[in-house]
């Protein structure tokens, strides 16, 4: 992922309607050529780097990528879910705070990332009833290789919560009996 001139930045992107606002941790700004806004995908990098046409993800900065879904949060109430849900390998380390839930894997970094390290971070957090799901990774031995790769998925979880719009999530319907066929029914 070189560039070849310097790349417009932005700070922060919307997904999904506005109702998602991806925001990066201090230094960190959004590349708009690698991000896909309509499949809600974000790629974060060094604003200096981007801005000067360098690789994303220097060894001291990570690269941090962004995806949402529909919200499933419920089979990931804790850590050790994702992790069994990534096939968390041996080595691989889970911790969670703040309603983020992070796993450390030991292997896997360098196909995600060209010259990436074999170890990066996940995280999952959920915002406005959609699950945000977080990677974590850097050049050999960089930021994301470390716990302050952990650290830079939960200040991203933070900013992404803090600038996204507070939205009142509507409430399941309730069961009717015209709903279940419940008129037909006593009819018969």
């Amino acid at each position: 992922m070189s560039g070849v001139g310097p790349t417009p930045t932005l700070g922060s992107v919307s997904l999904v309607g506005g109702d998602l606002v991806v925001a990066g941790p201090a230094g960190y700004c959004v590349d708009p050529e690698l991000s896909d806004v309509e499949n809600r995908f974000a790629v974060l990098g060094g604003c200096d780097v981007l801005s000067n046409g360098g690789s994303v993800g220097p060894v001291h900065r990570a690269v941090l990528l962004v995806s949402i879904s529909p919200d499933r949060a419920a089979h990931f109430a804790e850590s050790h879910h994702l992790a069994a849900a990534l096939g968390m390998p041996s080595g691989a380390s889970a911790r969670s705070k703040d309603g983020v839930q992070l796993v450390q894997l030991p292997t896997g970094g360098q196909d995600i990332l060209e010259g990436g390290d074999s170890q990066y971070w996940r995280g999952v957090t959920t915002v406005n009833g959609y699950l945000v799901m977080m990677t974590a990774i850097s050049q050999n031995k960089g930021a994301a290789t470390r716990k302050s790769g952990g650290d830079l998925l939960l200040n991203l979880a933070e900013r992404i919560k803090d600038k996204s719009p507070e939205r009142i999530l509507p409430k399941a319907p309730k069961l009717r009996p015209e709903n279940l066929g419940a008129t037909r029914l006593a009819s018969l």
